[in-house]
């Protein structure tokens, strides 16, 4: 019987419905320039962690579980003791075995499980028998060079017609390449089909019903057809969700469902490829994938509960400090890498207090370049901008930034100093000489606070910032927001080491915004004299803004509209001096991770244009602690953790810790799974190896090499080493100062954040009296 004679199967009935479901799976991703972390599974949140990582196996042949192999390391090195492995088959209700009985178990089963097969992928097998022709590679080349070229909208010399759709574009594309046609023999019937069809919607109705065997779910199947142009599939789910007008997720999964049927030759019977294909996927359907990763699931669990305990000791250990007057509080982005540095100062002089607060410092801004015409938002993924402020940037100033993005061209990165050879040698030495962010050479001063809004907006914004400082009657004289951004030469990913808070921008602009807000006399008048909640900030108090250069390791303080009084420069200065010392302290910490010695070569990878690992930026992060400092102050959480200010005892309608979980939480959240993915499924959900990436499109991504998938997720180099894991691949741990039902009263009130929580994509612990309580709302 021939495919085209069944009757289609009642879910086929609406086929727009199974598509929005399929398409509602992928996470957008990010251009370059405000590419940030983000969970990669934050769309299958409503499933378990296990099912979800299970699933994947099928659907995309990985899981969100570490490698046997590194599992194994674990046990063997006695990283996973035989208490974690016993509380992880109390939480899994599995019978407690020896640590090498679960290696023995783990090596078993090393081996992958085959993921759902496609009909290109038997087609390849048979072909193979002939002469060697991979149809995947073929069909993800041609559609991503025609993505490549479609999206370039920035240094294409030659554009493709904008007034068609994408699918549009594929379909002439195919057209016009008549050697591409025969050397894969397309069917001329389905090719006459998509050549008629109405759009792309209407292909996929078409298309489906042939190719579907009778017990296959069209969803599934829909999926994993997707699934094998992950990359450009997070770009379209990204333009769509900028512009959903454009449905190009629905397009790109027409384009590579319409390659499968122009692949199949229409035989049915038993032997032809069709039929072959079919049965291939029932065998790998049928396995059962609980049993057989049983023990790496068990693992898992156990390398997470030693995970887990560390930081739980860690914590148990902190020591008392003096409470006498504070000379200065320095505010950082809740950042990984900013625990080192805060731990460093106060252990250096404890008359300095640091707190945690979310990176964009309650800022919610865009920033219109003049220079592209663009606007680039400096805000968490999951919130929009609520104003728009002019970039500072001169005339000349403008020419040197279009310069700069010279390296965004195809062909760059490691290609590009090769293709201008001397032409660029002055510029290669000058970077060489001279240490700055590239932000500090674009923006000059800070934008008019005006330009955020009238003055009662203004003052909204402020107390907006004083909420998360915590409202007090004694503030500190000397206040510094101290944001953050990376540098680093040669690096189309540098985005990604900025701050995620502010939309892979650095904090430079956040934090300068927040000061000259709250230097502001208007605002501040208004503040104290309001009716309802006054807040009045000393006319001695001094906000500062600065930047933490996260590659060297130096804190700069950022130009000021007001100038400072005598006594507050006097601090600065003093300040200052201790910045120098603990700034040594923290870059010989790091150093050892980074090639040992004392640190001080490190900044030197910040104007190395042949580093491919300027930092390990936030590897290895395992957890947030939302607490009081006083809490966490002096303990040691090796750069592992995220510290968030928060006193329960001033929020007692859990307003504050709801706004902690909605945005600080999640963005946490997002970076945690990012780097779990980029471990566990590198090949999947990583950018691969760095050196040989070519930038598409200006700022579009990332290909290895000259083709393939757009490549999604971190590099390589920055969560291995030579091969070895650096990051060790465990769900973060939400560690909150405050009694368990009040946690989960207040998580109960963010739907997305209850999900994640119920279903295990982190884990929410209370933290009371030094006992340590998992709450599950």
């Amino acid at each position: 019987m021939n495919a085209i004679d069944k009757v289609v199967q009642p879910e086929l009935m609406n086929i727009e419905q199974m598509v929005k479901q399929v398409c509602a799976r992928i996470m957008p991703g990010r251009p370059l320039d405000q590419w940030i972390a983000v969970n990669p599974f934050f769309n299958w949140s409503d499933r378990t962690f296990d099912q979800v990582s299970e699933d994947l196996s099928l659907r995309e042949g990985g899981t969100l579980w570490a490698p046997a192999s590194y599992l194994v390391e674990q046990l063997k090195s006695g990283r996973i003791q035989i208490e974690h492995i016993e509380a992880a088959a109390r939480e899994l209700g599995f019978d407690v075995v020896s640590a090498s009985e679960l290696s023995t178990n783990l090596m078993q089963q090393n081996g992958p499980l085959d993921r759902l097969p496609l009909l290109s992928d038997v087609l390849t097998e048979t072909w193979n028998l002939r002469a060697p022709f991979d149809f995947n590679t073929q069909i993800t080349q041609q559609v991503s060079q025609l993505c490549g070229s479609v999206f370039d909208q920035a240094f294409s010399l030659w554009k493709p017609e904008q007034t068609i759709s994408l699918f549009e574009h594929w379909k002439r594309s195919l057209q016009e390449n008549r050697v591409l046609r025969q050397s894969v023999h397309l069917n001329s019937q389905i090719w006459r089909t998509v050549q008629g069809s109405a759009g792309a919607l209407d292909c996929i109705a078409r298309l489906l019903p042939d190719l579907m065997g009778e017990d296959q779910s069209a969803v599934l199947y829909l999926h994993v057809v997707l699934a094998r142009l992950r990359g450009w599939a997070s770009w379209c789910a990204y333009r769509d969700q900028m512009q959903p007008e454009g449905r190009l997720l629905e397009q790109l999964l027409a384009i590579r469902l319409a390659w499968e049927a122009l692949l199949d030759d229409g035989q049915r019977d038993e032997g032809s490829v069709w039929h072959n294909w079919q049965l291939s996927w029932k065998q790998i359907e049928a396995i059962d994938r609980e049993a057989a990763m049983k023990w790496r699931r068990l693992a898992q669990h156990a390398l997470e509960h030693a995970c887990r305990a560390d930081i739980f000791s860690a914590l148990s250990g902190r020591v008392e400090v003096d409470s006498g007057e504070k000379t200065a509080r320095l505010v950082f982005c809740i950042d990984t890498r900013s625990e080192v540095y805060r731990r460093a100062i106060e252990r250096l002089d404890p008359s300095i207090e640091t707190a945690g607060f979310a990176g964009f410092f309650g800022m919610p801004f865009g920033v219109d370049q003049s220079w592209g015409g663009e606007v680039t938002p400096h805000v968490p993924g999951l919130l929009t901008p609520q104003a728009l402020v002019k970039s500072q940037l001169s005339e000349s100033l403008d020419s040197v930034e279009r310069f700069r993005r010279l390296p965004d061209l195809p062909g760059s990165t490691f290609t590009f100093v090769e293709a201008l050879g001397g032409t660029y040698l002055g510029k290669m030495i000058q970077r060489r000489l001279k240490r700055a962010f590239h932000a500090e050479s674009m923006v000059q001063v800070s934008p008019d606070i005006a330009e955020l809004g009238d003055l009662a907006t203004r003052v909204q914004w402020a107390d907006s910032i004083l909420s998360g400082l915590g409202y007090q009657s004694d503030w500190p004289k000397l206040i510094v927001l101290v944001g953050h951004g990376s540098q680093s030469e040669n690096n189309p990913l540098l985005a990604g080491l900025n701050c995620g808070a502010c939309g892979g921008q650095t904090g430079q602009l956040s934090s300068s915004l927040a000061a000259d807000l709250l230097n502001d006399p208007e605002v501040r008048q208004a503040l104290r004299t309001r009716a309802e909640r006054a807040v009045d900030i000393g006319s001695d108090t001094v906000f500062v803004a600065a930047l933490h250069n996260t590659v060297t390791d130096e804190i700069r303080m950022l130009p000021a509209r007001l100038t400072p009084p005598a006594f507050i420069a006097q601090r600065l200065v003093k300040l200052k001096s201790v910045l120098d010392v603990a700034r040594k302290d923290v870059l010989f910490e790091r150093a050892h991770l980074l090639g040992g010695g004392n640190g001080t070569d490190l900044p030197d990878r910040a104007q190395d244009w042949s580093e491919v690992r300027p930092e390990w930026a936030l590897c290895n992060n395992a957890a947030i602690v939302v607490a009081p400092r006083t809490m966490t102050r002096g303990v040691d959480l090796k750069g592992r953790a995220f510290l968030l200010e928060y006193s329960a005892g001033d929020d007692v309608s859990g307003d504050t810790l709801l706004a902690c979980l909605n945005a600080p939480v999640v963005v946490a959240h997002w970076i945690n799974l990012q780097y779990l993915a980029s471990s566990v499924m590198p090949k999947l959900y990583g950018a691969g190896n760095k050196t040989l990436h070519n930038v598409v499109g200006g700022n579009l991504g990332v290909f290895e090499g000259n083709g393939g998938d757009l490549r999604i997720g971190l590099a390589q180099q920055s969560v291995f080493d030579q091969g070895r894991l650096m990051h060790e691949p465990v769900r973060l741990n939400v560690i909150v100062a405050a009694k368990a039902d009040f946690i989960a009263k207040t998580v109960l009130r963010s739907p997305k954040v209850a999900e994640l929580v119920r279903n295990r994509w982190m884990a929410v612990f209370s933290w009371q009296d030094g006992v340590f309580e998992r709450v599950i709302p």
